[in-house]
């Protein structure tokens, strides 16, 4: 764990892994493993290990989480959501449930169900208000809704909480196309990928964005943060 945190991922694969020789069947390790993995964008190692986790400890809450984001981050919602929801059944009191809440929110968006969605996203930010995530996901929501003056307030009230955060520089860009405003809207999107924004699938999928993955602009703005990804 402490190499994980000091991003020291060959060392901390190596204790991981010398932690299942000693106890094959210790939790603890497998999720541990999994984090790691996922941390690397080694997606199918880490749900491997991560499912193994559960196998041997149904109650290791990180396990259940850590799949739900693995799955959230691949468009995979319907499997995501399960996740979620088994994460939240063991802890639905303290931070970690504001966080299952909120990747449920956004599991629930991928599939369509925005009322349900919102529903989450408040019950997440009622457990702490400080869940930017959930502000974000309650805001795009409501631009899904073309509730644009309350997304707004919802996203004021994230990025006063935590300025210059790129899931809310995000939603933000989605709020000035919707408002019509593309300059903005692309202003807005190179500040997320200045900030940590490096999904480029859903960039490419998100058909809220599709009048902004019309112009000129975007291409060179893929290019620029994608050069692996964008073909000439």
């Amino acid at each position: 764990n402490l190499f994980l945190q000091l991003q020291n991922f060959e060392k901390s694969e190596y204790y991981y892994r010398k932690g299942i020789v000693v106890d094959s069947a210790g939790s603890l390790n497998h999720s541990g493993l999994g984090i790691l993995f996922m941390i690397m964008n080694r997606n199918q190692d880490a749900i491997f290990y991560l499912k193994n986790a559960l196998r041997f400890d149904s109650t290791n809450l990180s396990a259940w989480g850590s799949l739900g984001n693995i799955y959230l981050s691949t468009n995979q919602f319907s499997d995501a959501l399960p996740m979620y929801r088994s994460a939240f059944a063991l802890d639905s009191t303290t931070r970690n449930a504001s966080y299952s809440l909120s990747g449920m929110g956004q599991a629930l968006i991928g599939l369509g169900n925005l009322e349900e969605a919102i529903s989450a996203f408040e019950r997440s930010v009622s457990i702490d208000s400080t869940n930017i995530y959930a502000l974000a996901g309650w805001a795009s929501a409501l631009m899904r809704k073309n509730d644009l003056e309350n997304a707004e307030r919802k996203l004021n009230q994230a990025d006063r909480l935590a300025p210059n955060q790129w899931v809310i520089l995000y939603n933000f860009a989605l709020l000035h196309l919707k408002k019509g405003n593309t300059d903005l809207a692309l202003q807005s999107l190179e500040n997320a990928l200045k900030t940590g924004l490096r999904d480029f699938k859903t960039l490419s999928t998100d058909s809220e964005f599709a009048p902004l993955r019309a112009l000129p602009e975007w291409k060179i703005l893929m290019k620029k943060y994608f050069p692996d990804q964008v073909k000439d």
